[in-house]
């Protein structure tokens, strides 16, 4: 049988009015690898309402959707989304209430007595435009942890493929290729892979979107910002940096190449980047630092491009390193704050081309 782990958030929605927000909510949650419940996908056999109170009860988070009138049936005793409302916050656990619509919470007077306590929980508005900044900040309030429960589907997916292989030939060699790729894959489940910035597997908007607390980078590949990949990848740190995390960027420059790059240093540092500078004939640095163009993810994962160049040539080489090797991570940390203490930090109220700043 399939490894049911026990679930971590409960959403609880109104039909009418946060039905797709839902089914959205839910699919990126799971991505996450949170183990998640929703009704029209979680249940299965067995009475309805025994099914609800058992996953409430098993959840830590409740995420509660509530479109415009989302309460107003409330007023019976029967409605469902009462009795879910009232088995969370009997058995206290993290409401996170998310308005929709233009949704205001009512005073608690003016709710049944067995959920009036929910007027004292904070809310997050809801805008789809603005949906990367509220998932975000859904992810800041969480208590639970992702899970591994995407791995134990991976491994109950190639459980079911051996066992439905019927002749042993096919068996022995099914068991000795997964080995082989396995063994040929050693130093990727170490936490180390070589890839290439234009490969499916790069770092990129996917790997950004991973980040909990900070990223440190350093931009010295002097074409990247002018890859069109680099809108969405902005967008999606932006949104992290609305989620609160702190987003570091070091713009290695040429000699005299400050007013090209200006625009692009303008535009970061209004998507709340904190954004400096620094060239390369800085005689305080070692040249080489200067040269390399990385980045580093909540002081544990380094990604690392070893090209000058980001245009497309070819994706057979692999100069991309994504590495979770806590020397190399400590070292590029270190290395990092050396040159951020020489840098100098771009605020467009004290800021001219002539001297770099008023």
């Amino acid at each position: 049988m399939q490894r049911q782990l026990p679930y971590q958030i409960f959403i609880s929605y109104r039909r009418n009015g946060s039905d797709a927000h839902a089914r959205v909510f839910y699919e990126k949650l799971k991505e996450k690898g949170y183990s998640v419940f929703l009704d029209f996908e979680s249940l299965f056999s067995g009475g309805f309402k025994k099914n609800i109170s058992k996953a409430v009860n098993e959840c830590e988070d409740f995420v509660l959707l509530i479109p415009d009138g989302g309460l107003d049936r409330c007023s019976d005793e029967d409605d469902l989304l009462r009795h879910e409302i009232k088995l969370a916050l009997e058995s206290n656990k993290n409401i996170i209430p998310i308005f929709i619509n233009g949704f205001k919470m009512p005073d608690g007077k003016n709710l049944p007595e067995d959920i009036a306590a929910l007027s004292e929980e904070n809310g997050i508005d809801c805008s789809m435009e603005y949906f990367d900044a509220v998932f975000e900040r859904l992810l800041k309030n969480l208590n639970s942890q992702p899970s591994d429960d995407y791995i134990y589907e991976t491994l109950e997916n190639i459980r079911k493929k051996l066992l439905g292989v019927e002749h042993d030939y096919f068996k022995k060699w099914a068991c000795m290729k997964i080995n082989d790729f396995l063994s040929e894959n050693e130093e990727f489940f170490e936490g180390t892979n070589w890839t290439n910035p234009h490969a499916e597997d790069t770092f990129g908007v996917s790997g950004i979107e991973f980040t909990k607390k900070s990223i440190k980078a350093i931009t010295a590949v002097s074409d990247y910002w002018q890859d069109n990949f680099t809108i969405e990848y902005l967008k999606k740190q932006a949104a992290i940096v609305a989620g609160g995390a702190v987003i570091q960027r070091v713009f290695v420059l040429e000699d005299n190449g400050l007013e090209s790059a200006v625009a692009q240093m303008d535009y970061q540092h209004k998507q709340g980047i904190e954004v400096y500078y620094i060239e390369k004939s800085n005689e305080y640095i070692d040249p080489a630092w200067l040269e390399e163009d990385y980045l580093i993810q909540d002081n544990e994962l380094l990604v690392q491009i070893y090209c000058d160049t980001h245009q497309f040539k070819s994706q057979n080489k692999n100069n991309e390193q994504i590495t979770m090797d806590s020397v190399k991570v400590r070292k590029k940390i270190e290395r990092f704050q050396r040159i951020l203490e020489r840098a100098t930090k771009y605020d467009p109220d004290n800021f001219s081309l002539k001297t770099g700043e008023k």
